[in-house]
């Protein structure tokens, strides 16, 4: 039986006129308690962290709709908003295209929507006859050794905290870690003995990684000298803040202080890219894959049977960033942070140095 016929039976069932039905559509109606779509912005601001990426989108939400009665909007009314943001985010020179943004607000209504129709306030979603924004090609690559050195020097050289900033510098390009790892590194990921760390990033999804006993030691000594009470997180500011998507912004702003990185947007996630990119070049996809986090089901079938060892790992990041895999357990040596590795062949691996020679 169809839906349709379902609702027939039921309304002859309770002896319903045609008007008897519109008298009670309009008794629902009227009865209806309104609520605004600021209420549902409200309510979902308040469960997420200050630095989400969704709190800029939430905040164009209230303040173009915040007073429409959370029912009556239209899937045309989130595309007319969507592409406003993407507008208003493209003229900031930091933005490439303003996609991001226009992604980010249907995104992040649809959550809202989502949450509302779970609570009871709302009984529909305009989100879902939302078509994403299709995104322009990705200009974001890894980086060659020559630009490595200098968005380095270029970010020590505008910094006015330049440890933390070559410290987080040498975080990202070891780990390939997103942004939110470095964010969100605790006392409690600081694997001292084994010489790890544990990233939680998108999704809450944990990974712990191998790093250098140099970085192990720097980040241990960062988390004793600005220990700020009351928080665990191992990085913090001068002032005894924790960074935050915010001073990620100013650090990509301090990198692009470089006429070519501020001309391709060049970001910490740039950083992401050249050590996955190495690390594929020393050990191949599968131990590629497990550094970035990507789920073992990425893989297909065979992902989930080929899980990579930590000592592969560990083994992968001593060849990346040292000449004798060693030297890695020792605290007084740093790693080689600016070479790139060129390709694997035959078990030889050829690296990159900043002056073009090859380092056997």
């Amino acid at each position: 039986m169809t839906p349709l016929a379902q609702h027939r039976a039921v309304v002859e069932a309770l002896g319903l006129s045609p008007d008897d039905l519109r008298d009670l559509a309009s008794l629902i109606e009227a009865t209806r308690q309104v609520v605004l779509v600021r209420d549902l912005v409200d309510s979902e601001l308040a469960r997420l962290p200050s630095d989400h990426r969704y709190v800029k989108s939430l905040h164009r939400l209230a303040a173009w709709a915040g007073d429409r009665d959370a029912e009556r909007v239209q899937a045309e009314d989130v595309t007319t908003w969507a592409r406003r943001a993407r507008d208003e985010a493209s003229t900031d020179p930091r933005a490439r295209h303003g996609t991001g943004a226009q992604e980010a607000f249907v995104l992040a209504t649809r959550a809202v929507y989502v949450r509302a129709i779970r609570a009871g306030l709302v009984r529909r979603n305009p989100v879902d006859e939302v078509r994403m924004p299709n995104r322009p090609a990705n200009r974001r690559t890894a980086l060659g050794c020559e630009q490595l050195e200098q968005v380095r020097l270029t970010l020590l050289a505008h910094s006015r905290d330049p440890a933390l900033d070559d410290l987080v510098f040498q975080l990202l390009r070891e780990t390939a870690c997103r942004r939110g790892g470095v964010v969100r590194l605790s006392r409690d990921d600081l694997g001292p003995a084994t010489r790890t760390v544990r990233l939680v990033e998108k999704y809450d999804k944990q990974r712990w990684l191998p790093v250098s006993a140099h970085l192990m030691q720097r980040l241990v000594a960062h988390a004793d000298e600005r220990q700020h009470p009351g928080c665990t997180r191992v990085l913090h500011r001068r002032d005894g803040g924790h960074l935050n998507g915010r001073w990620f912004e100013r650090f990509a702003q301090r990198i692009q202080q470089a006429p070519w990185a501020g001309e391709l947007g060049v970001s910490a996630h740039w950083l992401r890219h050249t050590t996955l990119t190495d690390i594929e070049r020393v050990a191949g996809v599968r131990i590629a894959a497990a550094y970035a986090g990507h789920a073992d089901g990425s893989l297909g079938v065979t992902g989930m049977y080929t899980k990579p060892s930590p000592e592969e790992l560990r083994l992968a990041h001593a060849r990346l960033f040292f000449d004798d895999d060693r030297d890695a357990d020792d605290p007084a040596i740093a790693p080689d942070l600016i070479r790139r590795a060129r390709f694997a062949t035959l078990g030889q691996i050829e690296f990159a140095s900043p002056t073009g020679s090859p380092l056997l």
